[in-house]
């Protein structure tokens, strides 16, 4: 490479001068690299490497005399005297360094591209012969961009109060992504124009589509109108026709109806007066059965009158129900009754549950939910087992029951519901069941017991302590 006749100021803003190749410079090496960063110190060595610079190009120019050398090194000594003068004045303006430092540096970057030579020839020529540190990597990025970018510079300069370079790069890179932002956002603008006509297009051509859509709609309902008119027409005979037919097979089909409803309504009746035909007849096999005991007792000498002997096995009447103050007592205890599943119309009336299983639904074959449960189950075998033992579940499941069965503890179904009640009542008399005409029945055979399984057995007691005994399992 020629001669590098950059003068000293270069760009007018720092103070350095390339090195010159081998070939074509003069024998004294006169090249020299003038860093200006911030701080008094780093200012004062480079004005002592100016002068050294100065000192050195006076001398070569005393020993060699041609015009080639004396313009080159003339023009080193007026470099050198105007960077002396203004590293003086910029003593007091480090921006001015700066921009130096990056000219300084942009020119090296030049000779050096690649960034292990750049970073060797920084190192050597220009930190090391003037001593000072090494300023940060983004200092060196902002000076050398605001030594090639000068009109950049001056906008972001002026546009805010920034007093280092690195400060001025930073506003620079504010301003420009402000600047691409703006762009960006006004290419979203057009974009949204575009797409807002676009969908008014759009929504133009939906509209019309409609009013066709609707336009079809109109002549397709006219011509299916049309075409069932003509159908009415053709159909009116055959529907009258139909209608006649029609009429005639309701009238036969009420009237099978009501035949039916006779018939039904006598075989209720019939089997009505067949319930009260038997019951009357075990009634009188009771009576008669009674009136043999006490002949029995009678020839044997016994004059006593006190009842009849424990029954564990019943199998007599199932339909008795329990005198409202045992239910309201339960009900006491409960709160509420989910469901009676041995009811029927009649004893609910007492009852009161929300949900009963009468004979005609089979409770035994019914989904019980979990719940408050009242009972008075069939006396009769084996519905009285059966109810035992599903009460019991019922009770392992998480329900509140209360039972009313006889106290015959001797058998296995009262040693199953037993064996999952909290409490039992063993009253002080023997309850009186109501028949379903709500009269007491005669003296019962055996005594009962009341069983309740739950949570709450010190209310059972305090509410079933008024009618005989109450022992709490477990």
């Amino acid at each position: 490479m020629g001669v590098n006749t950059t003068p000293l100021d270069m760009r007018d803003r720092g103070y350095f001068q390339t090195p010159d190749s081998t070939a074509d410079r003069p024998k004294a090496d006169n090249g020299f690299y003038v860093t200006f960063c911030d701080g008094v110190e780093v200012l004062k060595a480079i004005r002592e490497r100016l002068v050294d610079a100065r000192r050195q190009a006076a001398l070569d120019f005393e020993n060699d005399t041609t015009e080639a050398a004396y313009v080159f090194y003339q023009r080193h000594i007026d470099a050198a005297d105007r960077a002396l003068e203004r590293v003086a004045s910029g003593e007091t303006d480090t921006i001015e360094g700066w921009l130096a430092y990056g000219a300084a540096l942009n020119e090296g970057r030049g000779l050096f591209p690649r960034n292990q030579e750049f970073g060797d020839w920084k190192q050597k020529n220009v930190f090391s012969q003037l001593g000072i540190t090494q300023p940060k990597a983004d200092d060196d990025v902002a000076a050398m961009w605001a030594a090639a970018n000068q009109d950049d510079f001056d906008t972001a300069r002026a546009a805010g109060n920034a007093r280092t370079v690195r400060g001025i790069h930073a506003k620079w890179l504010e301003l420009d992504a402000e600047r691409k932002a703006t762009e960006e956002r006004e290419r979203a603008k057009v974009a949204r124009e575009r797409a807002e006509a676009e969908r008014k297009i759009a929504d133009e051509a939906r509209r019309k589509a409609e009013v066709e859509r609707r336009e079809l709609a109109v002549r397709a309902a006219a011509e299916a109108e049309a075409k069932a008119a003509i159908k009415r027409a053709q159909d009116d005979a055959a529907r009258k026709i139909a209608h006649a037919q029609a009429m005639a097979a309701a009238q036969a089909r009420a009237e099978a109806e009501q035949r039916a409803k006779a018939e039904d309504d006598k075989a209720k009746a019939s089997e009505r007066l067949a319930r009260e035909s038997d019951k009357a007849a075990k009634g009188a096999d009771r009576s008669a059965a009674a009136a043999d005991k006490k002949v029995a007792k009678a020839r044997a000498g016994d004059t006593s009158d006190t009842g009849t002997a424990h029954v564990s096995n019943n199998s007599g009447e199932n339909e008795w129900y329990t005198p409202s103050i045992y239910v309201e007592a339960a009900r006491d205890v409960l709160g509420r009754f989910d469901l009676d599943p041995a009811s029927s119309d009649v004893a609910n009336r007492t009852v009161r549950a929300d949900r009963i299983f009468t004979a005609q639904d089979d409770g035994l074959a019914q989904e019980w939910p979990v719940g408050a449960i009242w009972c008075n189950p069939p006396y009769s075998q084996p519905l009285m087992g059966q109810f035992a033992a599903r009460l019991a579940q019922a009770a392992r499941d998480g329900s509140q029951v209360i039972v009313l069965v006889n106290n015959a503890t001797e058998t296995a179904w009262f040693q199953i519901i037993a064996a999952e009640c909290s409490a039992i009542c063993f009253p002080k008399t023997r309850i009186r069941f109501l028949d379903p005409d709500g009269n007491p029945a005669g003296s019962p055979l055996q005594g009962q017991a009341i069983i309740y399984s739950g949570s709450d057995v010190a209310s059972f007691t305090e509410v079933f302590g008024q009618f005989g005994l109450v022992v709490s399992h477990g």
